[in-house]
């Protein structure tokens, strides 16, 4: 049981994670776009959000891939996707409930650990038990 458990810890990292790398990646690639778009929703300091975004969704999401820190990380993406989905998709059902869909396999992650199979495991730090 402990490998079936180890290995779907792993693949939720995978895939919680994908969504955030591959954003964050999208996002440095497209500065401007991002920061028009953080703009038109009256935020300000648009410029500097985008950046921040880019960043915190590629490196929580690769933090959380490789389980290196994964409960913080979880947290720190749970937390991000609180005024994400309030101000960015409100009234957008299906990306809100995706939002509340991720964010509960983030508080998964966050307070059972990231398996096995992790690089904090390996470390001896927060293991799937931790």
């Amino acid at each position: 049981m402990d490998g079936m458990k180890n290995w779907g810890a792993l693949l939720g990292r995978i895939l919680l994670g994908s969504i955030f790398a591959l954003s964050g990646v999208y996002k440095f690639g497209h500065l401007a776009g991002t920061a028009d778009m953080i703009a038109k929703h009256g935020l300000p300091m648009a410029g500097l959000l985008a950046f921040a975004a880019a960043l915190l969704e590629l490196g929580g999401g690769t933090f959380l891939i490789a389980s290196a820190q994964a409960r913080w990380a979880a947290l720190l993406l749970f937390a991000f996707l609180i005024p994400t989905t309030l101000i960015f998709h409100a009234g957008d059902q299906v990306n809100m409930m995706k939002n509340f869909a991720i964010m509960g396999g983030m508080l998964m992650v966050a307070t059972q650990g990231g398996g096995g199979f992790s690089w904090d495991t390996f470390r001896g730090i927060d293991g799937a038990d931790a």
